[in-house]
């Protein structure tokens, strides 16, 4: 498990969709992530400091695990399952007891915001379906597609293949 930490939530450049963007600390990988409307704004209220009047639905969880003796020791978003990921939240409950609570991944990182938890995603999902980091803001942008990047870079590497041969290494011996 890789821990992530949480970028922010972007709309995605082509559908009406809010996108939660999990960022590996030294940001070489990303995962990016459909939240609901309402998980998008329970996460970025936290993250821009915004109160709101009456609790909402995570800060009540986190409430109430507090005031039950838990804690949120961290949230781990583990697989991904007919394009859906799974999530779970992992709980210490008074008197030891460890408890895993299956969630959608953007209510997981929506409690794990306000509990304080760190966020980890399992090294398969951010090899398999995580993008590159620093071409998380072109895409968003609407700069470049993920596909056009992955072609782009092949030729690039192509490209440095070429400068470095040596048509000698093509002589049989």
């Amino acid at each position: 498990m890789q821990e992530v930490l949480v970028d922010g939530i972007y709309p995605h450049p082509h559908m009406q969709i809010p996108v939660l963007v999990l960022m590996t600390p030294d940001t070489s990988r990303a995962l990016l992530i459909a939240a609901g409307g309402p998980e998008a704004m329970a996460i970025l209220s936290h993250l821009h400091g915004i109160p709101y009047p009456r609790p909402k639905t995570h800060d009540v969880l986190a409430t109430v695990v507090s005031e039950l003796g838990g804690r949120v020791t961290h949230v781990s978003i583990t697989t991904m399952a007919e394009n859906v990921y799974q999530a779970f939240i992992t709980i210490v409950a008074e008197g030891h007891k460890t408890v895993d609570i299956d969630a959608r991944p953007s209510d997981a990182v929506a409690l794990a915001l306000r509990m304080g938890a760190p966020i980890y995603v399992a090294e398969e999902l951010l090899q398999q379906h995580g993008v590159p980091g620093d071409q998380v803001a072109p895409w968003f942008a609407g700069e470049t597609t993920f596909r056009q990047m992955e072609i782009d870079d092949e030729a690039e590497r192509f490209r440095r293949f070429l400068d470095d041969v040596d048509p000698d290494d093509f002589l049989g011996e």
